[in-house]
C-alpha cells in the first residue's frame, strides 16, 4: 500500500465514522486503523490542518412552554422543509422538528433539553 491508498482509506474510514453514526467500538476500530496508517505513512500528516474541537453544549435555562434548552453549535443547515431542519452538529446529520427549535442561526441551535435526549446529542 502506498501513502496514496492510505489517505484514500483514512477518508473512507472517516465517512463511514463520521457521516453514518458509528458504534463506540466502530470508532475505535476505525481510530486503531488511521493510527497505524498514519504511523506507517508519516508524511501523511504533512498537509494535515487539526479541526477545531467541539465545544460541549451550554445549558440554557429554560425556554418556550416551560421546557430545559440545550445550545449546540451548527457545522451547516443542510436542509429545511415547513415542519423540520437538516443540521450538522459534531460532522453529524439532525433532523429536528422546528417545533422543538427556539431558536436557529447559522453558527448554532437552541433546542428543547427533550429533543437533544431523544437526538442523543445529551
Amino acid at each position: 500500500m502506498d501513502a496514496e491508498k492510505a489517505m484514500e482509506r483514512i477518508s473512507m474510514l472517516m465517512h463511514r465514522t463520521t457521516a453514518r453514526g458509528a458504534s463506540e467500538s466502530e470508532e475505535a476500530a476505525a481510530a486503531a486503523m488511521i493510527g497505524r496508517l498514519i504511523m506507517q505513512f508519516p508524511c501523511l500528516l504533512d498537509d494535515f490542518e487539526a479541526p477545531e474541537p467541539e465545544p460541549e453544549p451550554v445549558p440554557r435555562g429554560r425556554g418556550r412552554r416551560g421546557a430545559d434548552s440545550v445550545t449546540f453549535p451548527v457545522q451547516s443547515i443542510e436542509h429545511e422543509t415547513l415542519k423540520a431542519v437538516l443540521v450538522m452538529i459534531r460532522y453529524k446529520e439532525y433532523w429536528v422538528p422546528r417545533s422543538q427549535i427556539i431558536r436557529l442561526s447559522p453558527t448554532e441551535i437552541v433546542m428543547t433539553g427533550w429533543m437533544a435526549r431523544e437526538l442523543k446529542l445529551v
